[in-house]
């Protein structure tokens, strides 16, 4: 496959087609999106192995990962994001690789054994990945990206989520928001070095005695163990 096909190719799975046996039937039955691909509509469409190696060249030039960099600063330029505030969360993608042991696919640095609760309280488990996202909550556009073994947790990667969208923000971020799993001290703190204010509600399940004068969810008492009933501001 040309290089030109190759970046062209790039730009229309990124964030699309994760399948590679998918994007491949694709671009046999959808005539638009082989067009939009830059593939020639009287020739055949590259095999699964084609593009196997063209995922794996992308992989190795870091060649989806400049064109999401580009889309971001054309969309800062453009005014399309102010990443004054940002969200960070993350999401399961699951893997068609061959399913193993959990310790074993732990040591392997590819696909591995998730876990989360959702918003019911049912653990879901899958096995494959995780893709953790930093997000401007104005445009509802992400701005930094980050692909994990499903394991990894994910206010492990809070710090490097915030110091890739801080590399590449184009102005100052304010508030960052995320989940309780990112209750962390690190992630307040790479908060903090970036002069922007961290809002995580506390993690219960992770909760340890509080300090003397204030409850659990950090609302100030008075002597005899009272919540207080006016704000602090």
């Amino acid at each position: 496959m040309p290089r030109s096909h190759s970046t062209r190719f790039s730009g229309c799975t990124y964030g699309r087609h994760y399948d590679i046996y998918y994007a491949a039937s694709s671009l046999t039955t959808d005539v638009r999106f082989r067009y939009q691909c830059g593939f020639r509509l009287d020739e055949d469409a590259p095999s699964v192995s084609t593009l196997s190696r063209v995922f794996a060249d992308m992989v190795e030039k870091q060649i989806a990962e400049q064109l999401f960099h580009g889309l971001v600063s054309s969309c800062q330029t453009e005014g399309l994001m102010t990443t004054h505030h940002l969200a960070i969360d993350s999401t399961a993608i699951k893997a068609y690789e061959r399913k193993q042991p959990k310790k074993k696919s732990e040591t392997t640095g590819n696909a591995t054994w998730g876990a989360k609760f959702d918003t019911y309280g049912n653990k879901i488990t899958w096995f494959g990945y995780k893709i953790h996202l930093a997000v401007d909550t104005e445009s509802e556009l992400p701005i930094a990206v980050e692909v994990t073994p499903a394991h990894v947790n994910d206010g492990d990667m809070g710090p490097a989520l915030m110091n890739k969208a801080a590399e590449v923000s184009n102005t100052d971020i304010e508030f960052i928001m995320m989940d309780a799993g990112y209750d962390q001290l690190k992630n307040y703190e790479a908060a903090h070095e970036l002069n922007a204010q961290a809002i995580i509600p506390l993690n219960l399940r992770n909760e340890k005695e509080p300090p003397t004068g204030f409850s659990s969810n950090g609302t100030p008492r008075c002597a005899v163990r009272l919540n207080s009933r006016h704000r602090l501001y």
